[in-house]
């Protein structure tokens, strides 16, 4: 938790996959917790699903660890060719190992950020879970920035800007999309905007 950059390191010289599989585990679990706490404390999800958000809370976070791992993957690897194809490896045998490495170690990049969400939940609406959760972004941040530079020797502005620009890509794009299909559905369907 506190010296997950040294962490990163080791691994990368000495990989150990047992250790790696057993943090996807106990990441999943504090995602499971932290969903609990959240859906224990709005009433929102007991009149909407009653005793089956707990199913909810056992189904959602792998799901969402994995597409966060893959959006990850992806984000990395279109930054990195925007920014610093030069600096990728070449033989494809090699460039694919690359990229499996940050899939394999994804769970140290946001294992601090799981712990401090689950810290945050019980604070309910208060300056100190706000504080937890941007601080287990911008830690979360750091490290995949750390694990970049290890994995690919790409500048720290590289390895931050790249993925960071992708996403904010992505998502612009994300939200036209939903902007002009709800402009399409209110207008087809003759939808009133105010009740």
């Amino acid at each position: 938790m506190f010296r997950s950059q040294e962490s990163i390191q080791n691994l990368l010289q000495k990989p150990n996959a047992n250790l790696t599989s057993r943090l996807v585990n106990v990441v999943i679990v504090l995602m499971m917790i932290n969903l609990a706490f959240y859906f224990a404390i709005d009433p929102f999800f007991e009149t909407q699903f009653g005793n089956y958000k707990w199913i909810f809370v056992l189904l959602l976070p792998p799901v969402q660890y994995f597409l966060q791992r893959f959006l990850f993957v992806l984000t990395s690897r279109l930054g990195l060719l925007m920014f610093a194809a030069d600096r990728l490896p070449v033989d494809p045998i090699e460039r694919k190992a690359k990229w499996n490495l940050l899939k394999k170690y994804y769970p140290y990049t946001y294992y601090p950020t799981a712990v401090l969400s689950v810290l945050a939940a019980p604070l309910s609406t208060s300056f100190f879970l706000i504080f937890l959760v941007f601080l287990g972004l911008i830690y979360m941040y750091l490290l995949r920035v750390q694990l970049l530079k290890e994995v690919f020797g790409v500048s720290g502005a590289v390895a931050f800007w790249g993925p960071l620009l992708v996403e904010l890509l992505i998502s612009f794009v994300l939200t036209v999309i939903v902007f002009v299909i709800s402009f399409l559905v209110i207008t087809l369907f003759n939808i009133p905007l105010a009740p």
